[in-house]
């Protein structure tokens, strides 16, 4: 299905996402609240969770710099997680740790 970017967010200027809706009216796909949500970015520490939290949505229409289409595939929901893996002292590969402590953002 082709998709096309409605709107952009931000939460305390640490995560960010875009809402999209399709392109065609057909076929129907479901959504949660009639919205599909993208998760852009999201600073370390911030629990997904927080993209609800998002209330200053800015409308993008296509003569916007930031408008975009692209075409996706529909199916289940999918999450790209990239994990940092680091070589530890005893040379033992660790993935998905975090490389400093920081303090967890409470939405």
């Amino acid at each position: 299905m082709e998709f096309e970017i409605t709107s952009c967010g931000s939460y305390r200027d640490c995560i960010w996402a875009v809402r999209v809706q399709p392109v065609q009216s057909s076929p129907k796909v479901p959504a949660v609240d009639g919205n599909f949500t993208i998760l852009l970015a999201k600073q370390i520490g911030v629990p997904e969770s927080c993209i609800d939290s998002i209330d200053n949505w800015v409308d993008i229409t296509p003569d916007d710099a930031r408008y975009f289409k692209f075409f996706a595939t529909v199916g289940e929901q999918l999450r790209l997680q990239i994990s940092v893996t680091r070589i530890g002292s005893s040379g033992v590969s660790v993935k998905g740790r975090s490389l400093g402590t920081r303090p967890q953002l409470t939405c």
